[in-house]
């Protein structure tokens, strides 16, 4: 076990590497992803994990800065340690440590309802995006319009419980998603894009 990746990562949270770099995350911990060309902000910041909504990729503080700044892991996790004033650990002192309990890996099922999640999001925002009324005089809102504003914070909200470090908070928000069937809501609205986006535009109902 690296003992500096440890140290740092229980020293530093994402969010406050972020800050002492310089980005600034939005009303909703999110920034413009480092991973893929970004317009919108799409990577959320957790205190010990971010996650980019659009291309899924995820890591730690130490990954944060190392694509940040194009570092080796090792050499991020150095630069996070001058840089916030992390005395590495004392030598021999790590079997004194009281062993850290390991977050065990997201299930497969899991990953799969997560990436549905995060799709779904990125389809909703497209939705109130694109088929905003252009006027304040429109009383006739596009079906597609309407759903994403019913839905959207919904949505937000349960996407911030399925990628949360709580495991209650993550199996309710799975459990609650399962329970209302809207997994399968969620795939036949993705498999059905094309088609739902051009009844949209005529104005039929889509859902």
């Amino acid at each position: 076990m690296n003992t500096l990746f440890e140290t740092v990562k229980s020293a530093v949270s994402v969010p406050d590497a972020a800050a002492f770099y310089g980005i600034n995350t939005d009303r909703s911990g999110k920034i413009r992803c480092l991973f893929h060309p970004d317009h919108n902000p799409s990577m959320k910041l957790y205190d010990d994990h971010f996650y980019c909504f659009g291309c899924h990729k995820c890591g730690d503080v130490i990954t944060f800065t190392a694509q940040l700044f194009d570092l080796s892991p090792q050499k991020a996790a150095e630069k996070l340690a001058a840089d916030f004033g992390i005395l590495p650990p004392p030598e021999g002192s790590a079997g004194e440590e009281k062993p850290k309990t390991r977050i065990p890996e997201k299930d497969e099922t899991l990953i799969q309802h997560i990436r549905l999640l995060s799709d779904y999001e990125i389809l909703l925002r497209d939705w109130e995006r694109v088929y905003a009324p252009t006027s304040p005089l429109i009383k006739n809102w596009n079906p597609l319009f309407v759903i994403a504003i019913h839905e959207l914070p919904w949505i937000e909200y349960m996407n911030d419980c399925i990628n949360s470090t709580d495991k209650h908070m993550q199996s309710w928000a799975d459990h609650e998603l399962i329970s209302r069937d809207f997994y399968k809501r969620m795939e036949t609205m993705l498999s059905m894009r094309q088609e739902v986006m051009l009844n949209g535009a005529d104005g039929k109902h889509a859902a």
